[in-house]
């Protein structure tokens, strides 16, 4: 490599000015088809320019080998709201789908897309809204699953609001989630005291769908939480 000082430009040519550099554009998750029908357009991963990167199911329906199950715990899971329909991912804008079901508060995996396809199956239809649990937060409980991860409950702590999402199930999906959460041995099914849930606009849906005063149940791990003593 020369060391010596770099050339100069002449009087009619300018140096070559120096590239921007590139940065990555933000993505935003948006619904994407218009020539099908609402309830089957897939949510998609789409850059600001509108190019389309892949369809949101690749992120959180991938297929989880055993021990990914364990270490990927407790799963990724989309901030908003979402329709889990037939083992796709698309966007909830109809309210009515939430009529007749029980409100969930998701902790954990239930969060994620993934864990409710492998509970309810590639069948279910799912609806799942966003909100904001007060003065908690999502803690690992003292308890192991038996494939391997370390399950997680709420605890109370004053002035911590946690972003987490509602699954709004049918009777045969609650019965199910019960089955799975061990009710009775794990978990008890409890209902969240009035004020703790705040339940944010769903903007494909006509924003506030849920009233304030909606119920909402949720699971507590009968364990309690895991202390390692630090």
């Amino acid at each position: 490599m020369s060391t010596g000082p770099p050339p100069q430009a002449s009087a009619t040519t300018q140096p070559p000015s120096a590239p921007p550099p590139v940065s990555k554009p933000p993505t935003q998750e948006v619904s994407f088809g218009d020539d099908e029908p609402p309830e089957n357009r897939p949510i998609l991963n789409v850059l600001q320019n509108g190019t389309v990167i892949a369809p949101l199911d690749d992120a959180y329906l991938a297929a989880q080998s055993e021990t990914q199950r364990a270490t990927d715990y407790p799963y990724a899971a989309p901030e908003g709201a979402f329709v889990l329909n037939a083992g796709r991912l698309t966007a909830l804008d109809d309210p009515g789908l939430l009529v007749g079901r029980t409100a969930v508060l998701s902790v954990g995996s239930n969060r994620a897309p993934v864990q409710l396809r492998r509970k309810f199956g590639d069948d279910a239809i799912v609806p799942v809204t966003p909100a904001i649990l007060h003065d908690c937060d999502i803690v690992h409980a003292a308890t192991v699953s038996y494939y391997g991860a370390v399950s997680c409950t709420a605890f109370p702590s004053r002035g911590t609001d946690v972003m987490l999402n509602v699954a709004w199930l049918d009777d045969p999906q609650l019965a199910i989630m019960h089955r799975t959460e061990a009710v009775g041995v794990a978990y008890d099914y409890v209902r969240m005291l009035t004020g703790t849930i705040t339940h944010l606009p769903v903007p494909s849906a006509g924003g506030d769908i849920v009233a304030a005063a909606q119920p909402v149940f949720g699971y507590s791990a009968r364990s309690g939480v895991l202390d390692l003593g630090a």
